[in-house]
């Protein structure tokens, strides 16, 4: 029997990045139910369909507020998926990408269905594959260095150093491609 974990989905994972952008769209949003609401009131006064004094009726008032509440509603949550689907690429892009550098090549990006970035991902991925590729085309060099080296021809204290160092690299090298 195979154990569910119920692990918490994080919708803000970049929050500077996700809330500046759906501030961007409520924003928008606002006004444009600010422009719709101008737009249908203001050919009702001036056709004198609607007649009220300065002020207008409390209903028509709420019905504004109500669509303008509706509609900032909406965006924030568009906001938040539709910039999930960006930032979690990119946190996720970021964190792999601060491993390749610190040398561990051997590193695969998932992808999560329905995320931006897809191509940025796969990319990074090819890279590491490429990195760790040449890599151990690099160390099969070495090897077979190391084995002429061993032959029983040359001085033993000069040989014994340039196996050592060569030893050294070879394990530096084994370590990056192999950790995961």
């Amino acid at each position: 029997m195979t154990q569910r974990t119920n692990a918490k989905k994080i919708w803000l994972v970049n929050r500077d990045f996700q809330l500046r952008y759906t501030g961007a769209g409520l924003a928008a949003g606002l006004v444009s139910t600010l422009i719709t609401a101008t737009l249908i009131l203001y050919p009702l006064f001036q056709f004198k369909i609607i007649t009220v004094g300065f002020f207008l009726p409390w209903p028509i008032f709420a019905c504004i507020f109500a669509a303008a509440a509706l509609n900032a509603g909406v965006q924030v949550a568009f906001g938040i998926v539709i910039t999930h689907k960006v930032a979690g690429p990119m946190f996720s892009l970021i964190k792999y990408l601060r491993l390749i550098e610190a040398g561990r090549w051997n590193v695969k990006m998932k992808q999560r269905s329905g995320d931006d970035l897809q191509i940025i991902v796969r990319h990074v991925n090819d890279m590491s594959e490429g990195l760790v590729t040449r890599v151990a085309r690099d160390l099969k060099q070495l090897e077979e260095i190391k084995e002429r080296i061993l032959a029983p021809t040359g001085e033993i204290g000069e040989r014994d150093l340039i196996v050592a160092g060569i030893e050294r690299l070879i394990a530096k090298m084994t370590a990056r491609i192999e950790s995961k």
